[in-house]
C-alpha cells in the first residue's frame, strides 16, 4: 500500500446552534496527512485554554472518525445516518454524547485541489441537552 505523507494546512470550524444561539469556533493548523487509497487520516495539535489538545481525524466514504487526548478525550464517530456514542472527558468532568449524523459531504484532497468534509449531525449531551452542529473540515493546499 502506498501512502502519502504530508504537511498540510488544516481549517476546522464548527458551529453549535441551541435554543436559538449560535456558537462558531475556528481552528488553523499545520498538521500532518497520510493518504491510502480508501482512507485519509490527518493529525494536528491546538493550544486550548486546558493545553495541548491532539487532534487525529480518519476520513472513508460514508464515516468519519474525530478522536482528541491531552487534557480532553474523546472518539466520536460520524456514520451518515446512524446514532452514535461517545464520551468527552475533560477535568471538570465526563459528558455522555449520543451523535446522529444527519448529512455528510466527502471530497478527498487531490493533486491541486484542497480536501473538504462537511458533517451536519445532532448532539444529545447527557441525555437531555440537544444541539446542532455543523462541522467543516478544509485541509490541504498551499501552507499559510
Amino acid at each position: 500500500m502506498e501512502l502519502n505523507k504530508l504537511e498540510i494546512p488544516i481549517q476546522l470550524r464548527t458551529v453549535i446552534e441551541e435554543n436559538g444561539d449560535k456558537e462558531m469556533n475556528i481552528i488553523k493548523q499545520v498538521g500532518q496527512y497520510v493518504g491510502a487509497k480508501n482512507r485519509e487520516v490527518i493529525t494536528f495539535s491546538e493550544d486550548t485554554e486546558l493545553g495541548e489538545v491532539r487532534n487525529f481525524i480518519t476520513l472513508q466514504d460514508g464515516k468519519v472518525t474525530l478522536k482528541r487526548s491531552g487534557q480532553l478525550t474523546m472518539n466520536q464517530k460520524f456514520i451518515l445516518g446512524e446514532r452514535t456514542e461517545s464520551i468527552y472527558r475533560h477535568p471538570y468532568g465526563t459528558l455522555h454524547l449520543e451523535i446522529h449524523t444527519k448529512k455528510m459531504q466527502y471530497d478527498r484532497m487531490e493533486q491541486g485541489r484542497k480536501g473538504k468534509v462537511i458533517i451536519q449531525y445532532d448532539m444529545i449531551i447527557n441525555g437531555d441537552q440537544k444541539r446542532r452542529h455543523h462541522l467543516t473540515l478544509i485541509y490541504g493546499g498551499e501552507k499559510e
